[in-house]
């Protein structure tokens, strides 16, 4: 593990079974497209549980962010369709509910931070009327109560002055102001599941931090589930309890937090952390790892990570590992595992 992950690292050890949130089975999301069936998510599997946070990880393309909007029953149409799989929410499966249903749990039961304030907030409203929106609409509360309440998730995200800053536009605000906005309008209903899509990828390290402290305390006060997706490995080994590691679609890798950054078992896995920076080891360059993730539309039938694989054997060019069960919380698709289990 790196010295930057190791940098104030949430490593947890395996806790206590809690109740689950969230249990996502056998997920298939595609695209079809003038090119071709595009398979996004191709057979993603994982469960969340309350006060629990799950780090989706893995390089631009890889299926994160529709697994969330597949979660949320927000793919594009006519194109996005979730072929086959369950997402069962608190024990009910979100695949089979209608249009109607899915609006009265969005933004009550599970909300989403997404990646930039800017373009998430509306810049032609108040922050006021953004942060009333979801109390009149979910929770039915009166202009002047839901007006108050909205000054009170101000304060809790330590806006100063939320009663002046209510009246103002994202414009006035500062980039970690407007992340904190964002995060105060999706944890408005307290929800019991909040999606994080790279909430921090556009703010300084300073600011960053600031915003993952105040959602880690805000999980705590208020123990919902939460999935945390990025890019950035030092950030998911400060905030996560485990991780799912994801590769052209599919999840390649699961396990604590600990796990992952001390054990890693998949190629790729050890690839994204070899690629961080080291502080006690002198290089004129960064690792990287080669070549492209594969074309969506015309996957190959083994490993989808085997053409950038310096452990590739030939098996792993004809036949897709299945996934293996390494202990009791981690759990990774690779043949070298399967040959060291076998000996």
């Amino acid at each position: 593990m790196t010295d930057v992950a190791l940098h104030g690292a949430k490593m947890t050890q395996d806790a206590p079974s809690r109740e689950e949130v969230l249990k996502v089975n056998g997920l298939k999301t595609y695209f079809r497209t003038r090119r071709g069936v595009v398979k996004a998510v191709d057979g993603a599997s994982f469960t969340v549980a309350k006060g629990e946070t799950l780090g989706v990880v893995g390089e631009s393309g890889s299926g994160k962010s529709i697994t969330s909007l597949s979660i949320l029953g927000l793919l594009p149409q006519p194109v996005g369709r979730i072929e086959e799989g369950r997402i069962e929410f608190c024990g009910e499966d979100l695949v089979t509910k209608s249009a109607a249903e899915m609006r009265r749990i969005r933004g009550k039961r599970i909300s989403m931070i997404l990646q930039d304030p800017m373009t998430s907030l509306n810049p032609v409203l108040t922050i006021g009327d953004q942060l009333t929106e979801p109390l009149r609409q979910h929770r039915k509360l009166t202009s002047e109560a839901a007006w108050s309440k909205a000054a009170e998730l101000l304060s809790k995200v330590h806006i100063p002055s939320p009663e002046r800053r209510l009246h103002q536009y994202p414009h006035e605000m500062s980039g970690g102001m407007r992340q904190r906005v964002v995060s105060a309008i999706g944890l408005s209903c307290e929800p019991e599941l909040l999606i994080a899509d790279e909430p921090t990828t556009a703010l300084d390290v300073t600011i960053q931090a600031q915003v993952l402290e105040l959602l880690r305390d805000l999980q705590n006060e208020l123990q919902f589930a939460m999935i945390f997706i990025t890019h950035d490995l030092s950030v998911v080994a400060t905030i996560c309890d485990k991780v799912a590691v994801m590769y052209a679609g599919r999840i390649v890798e699961s396990g604590t937090t600990s796990q992952i950054f001390k054990n890693p078992a998949h190629p790729y896995t050890k690839a994204l952390l070899n690629s961080l920076p080291k502080l006690n080891v002198k290089s004129d360059r960064l690792e990287s790892i080669p070549g492209q993730p594969p074309d969506q539309t015309s996957l190959p039938s083994g490993c989808r990570f085997a053409p950038r694989c310096s452990e590739v054997m030939d098996k792993c060019h004809r036949e897709y590992p299945p996934e293996l069960q390494l202990n009791e919380t981690q759990s990774a698709s690779c043949w070298l595992n399967s040959r060291q289990s076998a000996k």
